[in-house]
């Protein structure tokens, strides 16, 4: 496995695992609070979009259909 693969792999993981604690924290209605700033719903929400989101593009260029940068596509002679 290519250093490139095994990076994509990983951070496709660790997006999804961020995902993942977001949508336990919106099922659970967990409040978060910074000093006297009470944080909402709203930004779990972004963060579960765009965490699943990155998380799915990272594991499609992981793929073995995407070929790496220094092959060229194509007939190899």
């Amino acid at each position: 496995m290519k250093s490139r693969t095994l990076g994509l792999r990983v951070s496709s993981l660790l997006f999804g695992l961020f995902c993942l604690a977001h949508i336990a924290r919106l099922s659970t209605r967990a409040e978060i609070i910074v000093g006297s700033h009470s944080f909402g719903q709203i930004p779990s929400f972004i963060a579960v979009t765009l965490s699943a989101i990155l998380s799915i593009w990272m594991a499609k260029l992981a793929g073995p259909w995407c070929p790496e940068p220094n092959e060229a596509p194509g007939p190899k002679f």
